[in-house]
């Protein structure tokens, strides 16, 4: 999500290869789409003044003027080898306002059958892993406090949102459908925004803290 009502969206013409699309700038008053970059997907606003996406298993950034709504820069390279799920446009990675970087080191998947753990690398470089029991997780989202971690565990084809609370060192499930995925924080870290393949299927909110 931007300022203004727009987001940043992966837009492809391949349900089954959504990495190979592009990211649009979407309004979300008139529903016009913007096309920004291409061949990319799993864009991200950071508050440097970039936009931050998923090329191949790389991440890249892009200078983004805000206030006119458009690059005004290079695309560089920035961190290589990240876990990525092409298939669903799907990256494991999240930061944080201030600028702490979390990723899962990786290449691109389509598998879902190894166990992973977590890092996190802050600006200055150092690395500490998060004591998450390993696991297959995706979809890293870092809360606006940066106090929690949202994510993506999958189970064969079975796929849930869980949250890490860092200062408890829990890990809580959010979702219990066995088809959800994909989580991001609202603005407010009240809300989880996710993917749902089940009845309600689509894009679908639940209380971040499990109440409702």
């Amino acid at each position: 999500f931007l300022e203004n009502n727009h987001a940043l969206i992966t837009v492809s013409d391949n349900a089954l290869n959504v990495g190979s699309g592009s990211i649009q700038l979407l309004d979300l008053q008139s529903n016009e789409i913007t096309p920004l970059i291409q061949n990319a997907y799993h864009a991200a606003y950071a508050k440097s003044g970039h936009i931050v996406f998923l090329r191949d298993s790389t991440i890249w950034a892009v200078p983004f003027a805000l206030d006119e709504l458009s690059i005004n820069g290079n695309e560089v390279p920035m961190v290589p080898g990240v876990e990525t799920y092409f298939q669903r446009g799907g990256a494991s990675y999240a930061f944080s306002d201030n600028g702490r970087l979390i990723y899962i080191n990786g290449n691109e998947t389509t598998e879902q059958n190894s166990s992973r753990y977590i890092q996190w690398i802050s600006r200055s470089g150092e690395i500490e892993s998060i004591n998450v029991d390993r696991g297959y997780y995706g979809n890293l989202s870092m809360s606006p406090d940066e106090a929690k971690l949202a994510m993506t565990l999958y189970e064969g084809d079975n796929s849930d949102i869980w949250v890490w609370d860092f200062g408890r060192e829990i890990l809580e499930r959010r979702t219990f459908g066995n088809n959800s995925f994909g989580a991001i924080w609202s603005p407010d870290g009240s809300q989880l925004i996710y993917q749902s393949n089940g009845e309600l299927g689509g894009i679908t909110s639940i209380s971040s803290n499990g109440s409702s």
